[in-house]
């Protein structure tokens, strides 16, 4: 890796920042550039639409062929799949002909049990790497806005979580929501 991947990462995680939080989503920076110059930045939220930072950068873009040949900078995989049945990061920026994704840490498995995001670009011929030595930074972004990333995987460092582990993990969070969404429901005061 290069001291450019390591400034436009950084760029990546100063997108992430820029993230409204929210208890269902995880705050995602990302930063397009072709030949050393920056073409678009996104972050999780910044357009209308549950918006990924990925597809923020590109629909950002006047001109889509712009960003052939160009290399995304993203603090997490990109997804393969998306619950919410809209296009998938991955297709998008295969579509886009992005050539290399950089990435910091691969898709939890908290909403999708195994993302194919990096599979998936790899079998069309983008170079997927992972930029190590950015976990720590990226686990501050979410514990800033009072979020955990226990459940995030950085390559080399930690495996995987299987489905069973995920789904345990899920359920924990989902009960971790319940008393404070009790007490919303009592404060409000229907007629």
């Amino acid at each position: 890796m290069s001291a450019s991947d390591v400034r436009f990462m950084e760029m990546a995680i100063s997108q992430a920042q820029r993230s409204e939080p929210v208890p269902s989503a995880y705050c995602v920076g990302a930063v397009l550039v072709k030949d050393n110059q920056v073409l678009a930045t996104g972050y999780s939220r910044e357009l209308p639409g549950n918006t990924h930072a990925e597809e923020c950068c590109l629909l950002k873009l006047s001109d889509m062929t712009v960003a052939e040949g160009a290399t995304i900078y993203t603090t997490m995989e990109p997804c393969g799949e998306r619950l919410s049945g809209k296009n998938p990061c991955a297709h998008r920026l295969i579509d886009a002909k992005v050539e290399r994704v950089v990435m910091g840490v691969k898709e939890p498995p908290n909403f999708i049990a195994e993302c194919q995001g990096s599979a998936l670009l790899r079998t069309k011929g983008i170079t997927v790497d992972y930029l190590a030595g950015f976990e720590g930074m990226l686990r501050s972004v979410h514990e800033s806005f009072g979020s955990s990333l226990d459940t995030l995987c950085f390559p080399r460092s930690r495996g995987v979580l299987g489905a069973k582990q995920a789904c345990h993990l899920a359920k924990k969070d989902v009960l971790r929501c319940i008393p404070p969404l009790r007490a919303l429901l009592a404060s409000v005061n229907i007629h």
